[in-house]
């Protein structure tokens, strides 16, 4: 499992926005256009990716368990 970073305030807010339970997720990567979050648990990667018109969105294809 990859070692992840205790969630900032911004990043919580942010997965509460997608009904995504923050209190279960790990941040592993914060790029400026892509973020990696680790399930606690499971091990599953979630991936968002940033869109050029400023939005965000999951990518599915690239979710895996590590």
């Amino acid at each position: 499992m990859k070692h992840g970073r205790k969630l900032t305030v911004r990043l919580k807010e942010f997965l509460q926005d997608r009904d995504i339970k923050a209190n279960q997720y790990l941040q592993v990567k914060n790029m400026p256009n892509e973020l990696h979050f680790v399930h606690k648990i499971s091990g599953r990667i979630r991936i968002f990716i940033k869109r050029e018109d400023g939005n965000w969105y999951e990518s599915n294809g690239n979710c895996k368990k590590s």
